[in-house]
């Protein structure tokens, strides 16, 4: 099933890429190591709200320690976009600190059709589930992180984990993880 799960998304993937669609890349810094979750495939609900416009979406996150992906899906099955994580590999750009833990690069590909607005709103919603990873770890004590200008809670639950991530601009993301795997 996990293994359909992963070629459907790189299906989805190929798809984007083949039709042209405008993509928008953003360097991440790294996740301190005593964060990094592992592999780990994650799938939720959410209600993404920027700009007093709301939009429920269905995700699925698959990270490893050499990258991800975070795909993104509109009521009706229609797709908003996908986002891919790796390791920032220019020259230009050093390991920091005392870890020699590498900043991340993020490339959105919003679906063929999909305007400026859902294009921010994918690449918005890649940063925040790539800041709230750490919660999603074997860790269950992780239950509040903050960042300059962004915080997130969570609370566990019998059947999932529920969360709300927000940005001092008003953008915010209400989750609901229905399963996380550790891989």
């Amino acid at each position: 099933m996990k293994a359909l799960r992963y070629i459907g998304l790189l299906l989805i993937v190929g798809l984007l890429a083949a039709c042209g669609a405008q993509k928008r890349t953003v360097q991440l810094p790294p996740i301190q190591a005593s964060q990094q979750s592992g592999s780990l495939v994650a799938q939720f609900g959410a209600r993404l709200t920027l700009a007093g416009q709301s939009a429920p979406v269905q995700g699925e996150v698959q990270m490893t320690e050499s990258g991800g992906s975070l795909a993104l899906i509109l009521p009706h099955g229609r797709t908003l976009g996908v986002c891919t994580y790796s390791p920032d590999v220019a020259p230009d750009s050093e390991p920091k600190g005392a870890t020699g833990a590498q900043s991340v690069k993020m490339q959105c590909t919003p679906a063929e059709g999909m305007g400026r607005e859902a294009a921010i709103l994918l690449v918005r919603a890649g940063v925040a589930v790539y800041r709230i990873l750490p919660a999603l770890g074997q860790d269950t004590a992780l239950t509040n992180l903050e960042g300059n200008g962004w915080k997130a809670r969570f609370n566990p639950s019998a059947d999932g984990l529920n969360g709300v991530y927000s940005e001092q601009d008003g953008m915010t993301m209400d989750m609901y993880f229905v399963e996380i795997s550790h891989l």
